[in-house]
């Protein structure tokens, strides 16, 4: 991922008073994770057979700014796997620890989201049935996620393309903080991802969040 001067300046500057939405997240059970040239990722694909080994990063140890070669984390609640350059990690790994059931309200640090830290800010992806298609699984994420929290409605909603997979992103005011947002719908599966953002970098980070996300792969058939 490019590293542009300023290019994260304003991406999830408020992260430090994230607390406030927490909803009491336990501890996070063990990510697969990997460094060094491992697998090649395709983009939005089910994983490729026959891929090479590569070393496993224990979920204790987080990956540091030396570390070199791409890190492929393999959620352990959801088919998806997210690969990212070691050098864009700023927090370790932390995973699911139970699955989302498409009812429950969620939150940012609960138990049912994967994320991780970037630059000046957090990332944050959850997983879901989606049998009735984007929309739908669109318009559920943003009612779980205003039981929770305080949120504006969505506005600036725009249909994008990662890799092949169509989806939804828009931006939303939750108890003062303000997330852009990626929904995307393969085959029934769904997974929503968003990261903090200035609401006046909204473009910017939401071009981000595209990127960040290139190197998500579909673990399921």
């Amino acid at each position: 991922m490019r590293r542009e001067p300023g290019r994260w300046s304003g991406i999830g500057t408020s992260a430090v008073i994230a607390a406030s939405m927490i909803a009491c997240a336990g501890s996070a059970a063990s990510p697969v994770v990997s460094t060094g040239p491992g697998p090649s990722v395709q983009p939005l694909a089910t994983a490729a057979s026959g891929a090479t080994s590569a070393s496993i990063v224990p979920a204790s140890a987080a990956a540091s700014p030396t570390d070199s070669g791409p890190v492929r984390f393999a959620s352990t609640q959801y088919p998806y796997a997210l690969t990212l350059p070691a050098t864009m990690l700023t927090r370790r790994w932390a995973a699911a620890q139970r699955v989302w059931d498409g009812v429950q309200r969620f939150d940012m640090l609960g138990p049912l989201l994967d994320r991780v830290g970037v630059p000046d800010g957090g990332l944050y992806l959850i997983g879901g049935a989606a049998p009735s298609g984007l929309q739908e699984f669109t318009d559920r994420g943003v009612a779980k996620t205003n039981l929770h929290h305080d949120c504006t409605k969505p506005t600036g909603e725009r249909s994008v393309k990662v890799g092949a997979v169509r989806g939804v992103a828009f931006s939303q005011d939750c108890a003062g903080q303000f997330l852009v947002r990626v929904t995307l719908v393969r085959e029934e599966q769904g997974v929503i991802a968003f990261i903090l953002a200035n609401a006046a970098a909204e473009t910017r980070a939401l071009d981000d969040l595209i990127e960040l996300l290139a190197g998500l792969e579909w673990t399921a058939p």
